[in-house]
């Protein structure tokens, strides 16, 4: 490269998995985590974007998670949940609203505020929306030890792919009763 000429990368075109049975795309994005070289941030965020920035996260259940940093997982579900979840109209729609969650007994538990929690349990059908899961590299980030799935970068990241996701996931994903295979969502615990 030239010095003084700009660093200008092809822009990466997202793989559209919105066609893709739901059971596939999980399969998938758990085939890409366990293959060790990769993690995976899902985003709800459009349009999508060709780098991933730091934003600070708001985790106060261990100390890894109250960072300025891009944030990913080993567990697919955890990436589709961030890719699936409607941000903006969450935003909109109840203002102030909460989410959780922990793997316990080899499950995924999230947990969520009455407001959001009555939505899941209406099939509120703006809850979710397409969304992308961002395939990283690895090697640039950082796990903590608080955390055996999670890692954590303070740079921007680059994803290697983009997957585009359809809301359609969200509803063999989530589960507000019964199985537990996908991710079982209650009422964060009364004080």
């Amino acid at each position: 490269m030239q010095t003084g000429t700009a660093d200008v990368r092809a822009p990466i075109d997202p793989i559209d998995l919105t066609g893709v049975p739901c059971e596939r795309v999980l399969l998938m994005c758990e085939a890409l985590a366990a293959c060790g070289s990769l993690v995976l941030h899902g985003s709800n965020v459009r349009p999508v974007v060709q780098t991933i920035e730091p934003r600070q996260a708001n985790d106060r259940a261990k100390s890894s998670g109250n960072q300025c940093a891009v944030y990913a997982s080993l567990d697919a579900r955890v990436a589709l949940m961030h890719a699936l979840l409607d941000r903006r109209y969450l935003s909109a729609r109840l203002g102030s609203w909460r989410i959780g969650y922990r793997w316990q007994a080899g499950g995924l538990r999230c947990s969520v505020s009455d407001n959001l929690y009555q939505l899941f349990c209406d099939s509120d059908p703006a809850l979710l929306s397409e969304g992308s899961v961002y395939v990283l590299e690895r090697s640039h980030f950082v796990r903590p030890a608080d955390s055996e799935l999670e890692f954590h970068s303070l740079s921007p990241q680059r994803p290697v792919h983009i997957l585009t996701v359809a809301p359609a996931l969200g509803g063999a994903l989530f589960r507000t009763e019964g199985d537990t295979t996908g991710i079982a969502v209650m009422r964060f615990p009364k004080a």
